[in-house]
Order: structure tokens, then C-alpha cells, then sequence
């Protein structure tokens, strides 16, 4: 066997040589025998093989790539022209993709002599074609979605904004004092939507380009929790619902970024509340493992179908069957707590039934930074009241 045979014969790519125009094969290399046998396991040796007609091996299945490609080569004979084609094959329990070119062999004298097939393993550049596809998907979406969600708003202030030039034209803005108070509130709350879809945008977008870092520091997360929900505590109470927190633990030092994390029980105490009917209960519970700390978010409202919970942290994934489409927030927000939870190196959960309600779970890894020891977070400034009325802001309707 010469150079040239072995190269061929041990090549990583498949190789078949036909008669023509008979379509005998001549010989194949390994690797075009192992993907006939993978594709049609009941073909025989090489040596059953060689010396019969391609088509009656394959039982005249003409809708076959191999076959296929050679029918179009031996329409196309005298023009020169080579065929390709895209197969995909079960190979070693993997779906595959290969690309067969099939082109002929001309005699000195200017006739065919045979036609080659030759295939490539080209899986890694569908499956990169496929993801790009999804991207672009996901872009799209991303883009729909968002036009969406800032167009609602806009239109409420705009509708204000006329209702106010009408009042300002006919001189009737005492007249009108305590309707123009309630569409300002009105203007405040548009706003804050605005802010919270502007702030998860450009977050997860920080997060899918790694530009997002965390902010570390030693914080007694069993403060900090209770801190949060007493700070939302009257939020809670004047739509008729009520939260509670519970732990197991006085103190915790986890190593967090308190601005994160704030973030997270707040998106996810906003979720409870929209979903919840007046007179239910919203628990917060903490609870510690030892290696990693538990928190739980629970409500008792109507809960999310199953077919959802797998995808209700993609996202602008929302359980539409179940929520009504007035609470639907963007989204986004689920999102972006998984992202910032995984960015903690900790996981998130959740678990529901109709009409029972939901239970979100975040584990926090119990351990600590090289920084001092912040026991106690600073109690909630203007700023922070401003994140709940951010978060909140798909909540309420003013009346």
C-alpha cells in the first residue's frame, strides 16, 4: 500500500469510490464503512460490499444523501459538476452531522473514469450555526419584549402629560389639584417600571458579558433579611397582605453583595405579592445548614402550572395560563436573581402547586472574604426606600 492509499485508508474523513456508470463501489476508506454501518446496520463486510451496486446496498433508498448526491453528479456527468449535501447520523449514540461531496474522475481522454464521495464531520459548525440561530432568536425577543414593556408606560405618562396641557389651556389646575396629585403619583410609578426594566436590562446584559462584579464584603445576613421585610412591611400591609420572617439562627456572616442580595429578596417578595390575594400570608424563613445558608420566599397564592417551572427563570418566560395578564411583570426579573445567586456561587429553586401557591429557595454558601466584618447593615436610607418603589413598581394600582 502506498502513501497515499494509507492516508486515505486511516483518514478522518469518509471516502468512497464508485464505477460509473454502473455505481459499483470500488473501495471505501474505515471511516466512510463505520458511518454506512452506523447509518444501516444491516450491511456486511467490505467485502460484501465492494463490487455491488451502491443503490442495491442501500435497498434503493434513493432519498438517501450518498445516493442521492451521486444521482445528482451522474445527471450533471458532463458538466464536471461536484454535488455536496448535509446528512445527520446516530454515530456512536451522537447525533452527527456530516457533509458528503461527491464528485468525478475523468479518464486522460476526457471520460468518466468513477466518482469519489468524500464526507467531513462538519457537527461542531451545525451546532455553532444553531446556537447563533438562538441568539439571534433570543435578541429578537429580547428586543420585542422590551419595546413592549417600555411603550406601556410611556403611553400612561404621555395620556397624563395631554390630560395636563388640557388642564393648564383651560386654566383649571387648582380645579383640578387633587386629580393632578394622583396622576403625578401615577407618572412616579410609570417611572419607576422604566428604571426597574432599564436597571434588569442592563444588568443581565453586564452579566452575560462578564462586566458585572460583585461587591463583597463579612454581613450578618440574618439582619439584613430581617431588615428587608420589616422595611416592606407596611408596603405589605396597606394592600391587605401579610409577611412575616422566620430563622433559626440569631447571627450569620456570609460573604454577599448587600446590594444584590436586597435586590434579590425584593424581586422575589414583589413576585409573592403580586400573585397573592388579599388576606394571604407571605413567609420569609432562613434557615442554617451549617455549609450554606437557606432562604425561602413563600406565598399562598395561585401558585404556577408545572409545564412552566422549568423555564420560569429564562428569560421573558411567564406562566401566562396562570397569572393574570394585568400582573405580568417583563419578564426579566427571575432572570437576573438566578443570575446574581449563581454569581454568589449559589443555587435557586422553586416549588408550586395551583392554587397552594410557590416557594422560591435561595442556598448561599457559608463563607466569608478577607475584608472586616460588617455585622450589621446600615438601616435603609431614602436610596433603599427607593429600590422597594422601584421593585414594587408593578405592583400597585393607584387609585
Amino acid at each position: 500500500m502506498d502513501t497515499l492509499s494509507r492516508i486515505i485508508k486511516y483518514a478522518a474523513m469518509g471516502f468512497l469510490r464508485i464505477s460509473y456508470p454502473d455505481c459499483r463501489v470500488l473501495d471505501m476508506n474505515d471511516m466512510f464503512y463505520l458511518m454506512l454501518k452506523q447509518k444501516y446496520p444491516e450491511v456486511g463486510s467490505v467485502s460484501d460490499i465492494l463490487g455491488r451496486n451502491i443503490y442495491v446496498i442501500l435497498n434503493m433508498k434513493t432519498d438517501d444523501v450518498c445516493c442521492r448526491s451521486i444521482s445528482e453528479v451522474i445527471k450533471c456527468a458532463d458538466t464536471g459538476k461536484s454535488y455536496s449535501d448535509v446528512d445527520k447520523i446516530l454515530f456512536n449514540e451522537e447525533e452527527r452531522y456530516f457533509k458528503f461531496i461527491c464528485q468525478p474522475v475523468y479518464k486522460p481522454n476526457g471520460g468518466i473514469q468513477e466518482l469519489t464521495v468524500i464526507c467531513f464531520d462538519i457537527t461542531e459548525e451545525v451546532k455553532e450555526k444553531i446556537r447563533a440561530e438562538e441568539l439571534l432568536k433570543i435578541e429578537e425577543e429580547f428586543f420585542i419584549n422590551t419595546t413592549h414593556e417600555i411603550k406601556t408606560p410611556l403611553n400612561v405618562i404621555f395620556g397624563i402629560n395631554q390630560l395636563l396641557d388640557m388642564y393648564i389651556s383651560k386654566d383649571s389646575l387648582n380645579k383640578n389639584k387633587e386629580h393632578i396629585k394622583r396622576n403625578n403619583n401615577i407618572i412616579k410609578q410609570n417611572c419607576y417600571r422604566l428604571i426597574k426594566l432599564i436597571n434588569n436590562t442592563i444588568d443581565l446584559s453586564k452579566i452575560e458579558s462578564g462586566h458585572l462584579k460583585l461587591n463583597l464584603t463579612n454581613t450578618d445576613i440574618v439582619h439584613l433579611i430581617c431588615d428587608i421585610v420589616q422595611s416592606v412591611s407596611e408596603y405589605v400591609n396597606d394592600i391587605g397582605l401579610k409577611i412575616a420572617f422566620d430563622t433559626d439562627v440569631k447571627e450569620k456572616i456570609l460573604a454577599v453583595d448587600v446590594d444584590k442580595i436586597e435586590r434579590i429578596i425584593l424581586n422575589l417578595i414583589s413576585n409573592a405579592i403580586k400573585f397573592s390575594e388579599k388576606g394571604s400570608k407571605i413567609d420569609i424563613v432562613l434557615r442554617d445548614k451549617g455549609d450554606f445558608t437557606e432562604i425561602s420566599v413563600r406565598d399562598y397564592g395561585v401558585g404556577i402550572e408545572p409545564d412552566y417551572l422549568e423555564a420560569i427563570f429564562k428569560r421573558f418566560e411567564q406562566a401566562e395560563n396562570t397569572y393574570s395578564s394585568n400582573k405580568l411583570g417583563s419578564g426579566v426579573g427571575l432572570s437576573l436573581v438566578k443570575s446574581i445567586v449563581e454569581m454568589h456561587n449559589g443555587e435557586i429553586s422553586v416549588e408550586s402547586q395551583v392554587g397552594k401557591g410557590s416557594t422560591f429557595t435561595i442556598k448561599l454558601p457559608s463563607m466569608i472574604v478577607d475584608k472586616p466584618v460588617t455585622s450589621k447593615p446600615v438601616n435603609y436610607s431614602d436610596s433603599k426606600i427607593e429600590k422597594i418603589n422601584i421593585e414594587f413598581s408593578d405592583i400597585y394600582s393607584i387609585n
